[in-house]
């Protein structure tokens, strides 16, 4: 049997000859192809770095995302039902199952067995992915149709943003599938993404503005976040239980580091290509009490 070391953010367990990769939970935030770029950029939490791209079979344009420990599935969006799937262990991407509807301008929320992806293009209908099986189906429906939304959340509900240059949120139970009217945000928000943690999440407006909010999830409460480092729009998140790292898009490489424990916001190691001004999404592989 092969001796197998530990190293930073993996170790392995060994088979025979085979080594399965065991990742530390929280150490990777993967930013899923974004249009005109048919690759998955990895980002370790641990050492601000960009790890390495994995080439997709298709690019993503305003998709959505969700994901747990081992796998993230995301939408490749802009009128696409079509999904992929990455697993963080092997950095694999395959072929996921297709949602119901075709989601154009969405985004997605969710625990450890599964999520809820906003249809968005489709006003207030939603789908379903349960991670065991790949089973797609119909979600609740929001109270005002989506567009150019966000959303983050906790193990049992999440928080979308409605967009569409409003302040609405929705809270969206999973278990039960019901929805209701949430916390307004401080500033209208399209275009934006959100990230966060199992007690509060950070979302960016979007629309050109550095301007964040915060949701704390116990009393619903929302309140003015940290300003961003430069003006967002389209862009994306992905974070751990401690930092949400947010790629600012804007045709732009610029990514912030937004730590949640002070509302600290600092510049992050930039990435390797400046996506367009076209979001896609973001993913990690464990929040502890969210989807780990």
């Amino acid at each position: 049997m092969p001796v197998i070391a530990a190293r930073g953010a993996f170790a392995a367990r060994a088979y025979g000859s085979y080594a399965i990769p065991t990742l530390v939970q929280g150490s990777q935030g993967v930013f899923a192809s974004y249009s005109g770029f048919a690759h998955v950029v990895k980002y370790l939490f641990g050492n601000d770095a960009i790890a390495s791209s994995t080439a997709s079979s298709a690019a993503s344009s305003y998709g959505g995302a969700i994901s747990n420990y081992s796998e993230g599935i995301y939408v490749l969006g802009n009128g696409s039902a079509i999904t992929r799937k990455y697993t963080f262990a092997f950095d694999r991407i395959m072929v996921g199952v297709s949602l119901s509807n075709a989601p154009g301008v969405g985004s997605g929320c969710g625990n450890s067995t599964g999520g809820v992806f906003a249809i968005a293009i489709h006003g207030v209908l939603s789908n379903k992915y349960t991670y065991a099986g790949d089973v797609v189906a119909a979600g609740g429906s929001f109270t005002a149709g989506t567009y150019y939304g966000a959303s983050a959340g906790t193990s049992t509900f999440g928080i979308f943003a409605l967009g569409n240059t409003t302040t609405t949120t929705n809270v969206y139970t999973y278990s039960g599938d019901s929805v209701a009217g949430g916390t307004a945000l401080t500033t209208a928000t399209i275009a934006g993404c959100a990230v966060g943690n199992s007690t509060v999440g950070v979302f960016s407006m979007g629309n050109a503005l550095t301007t964040t909010s915060t949701y704390t999830y116990s009393g619903s409460t929302v309140a003015a976040g940290t300003a961003l480092t430069a003006a967002a729009s389209s862009n994306m998140a992905a974070g751990n239980d401690t930092e949400g790292i947010i790629a600012i898009s804007n045709s732009t490489t610029t990514m912030n580091k937004y730590t949640y424990s002070g509302n600290s916001v600092a510049t992050a190691t930039a990435l390797s290509v400046a996506p367009p001004n076209q979001n896609a999404a973001g993913m990690s592989n464990g929040i502890t009490g969210v989807t780990a």
